[in-house]
């Protein structure tokens, strides 16, 4: 360790000799692999700064404008803290109703819809996706969707039992 007679600071000084033979070879191992910043070429402060102001709800294009990321950038960059959230997202945290505050069944409405595309508005069947929904009627309006590949009576019910909390009306 050495001190910088500029201003007092101790600075770190380390030099090491590398040999190379031919099973050897270098390699480096970045602090940021495995971690949300890895693979990036912004600066790790103005992606921060892109997440603080995704969190404040800021537009995309005003995060553009403010932190001087390209807008392509900072899209990437959101989509990236949704995957996050997605992947950190438990069943705990959709399921609905149960008993109130006030000790009362919370009244749950679920229901089923198939989306899809009619050509011309004819009457043929609609290829689509069918997809079970359930909401809370309670301020917090707390919501799940779901899509299902058939929707057979133990399909639902398993729904169901895993989104509706107990004691739901």
């Amino acid at each position: 360790m050495s001190s910088n007679a500029a201003n007092n600071m101790p600075t770190l000084a380390y030099i090491a000799e590398r040999t190379m033979t031919a099973e050897c070879t270098l390699n480096r191992i970045s602090y940021l692999d495995g971690s949300f910043f890895q693979g990036r070429k912004s600066i790790i402060h103005q992606t921060l700064l892109v997440v603080y102001l995704f969190l404040l709800q800021v537009p995309k294009g005003t995060i553009s404008t403010m932190t001087g990321l390209s807008l392509p950038t900072v899209r990437s960059i959101v989509k990236d803290i949704y995957q996050v959230m997605e992947v950190d997202l438990r069943i705990e945290d959709v399921q609905v109703g149960g008993v109130g505050s006030d000790g009362q069944p919370i009244v749950v409405e679920i229901d089923e819809s198939k989306f899809g595309k009619r050509k011309y508005n004819k009457g043929k069947r609609v290829d689509g996706v069918w997809v079970v929904g359930g909401v809370e009627r309670t301020p917090e309006r707390k919501v799940f969707l779901l899509t299902v590949p058939n929707r057979n009576q133990n399909t639902l019910k398993l729904i169901i039992d895993t989104f509706a909390k107990d004691g739901n009306i």
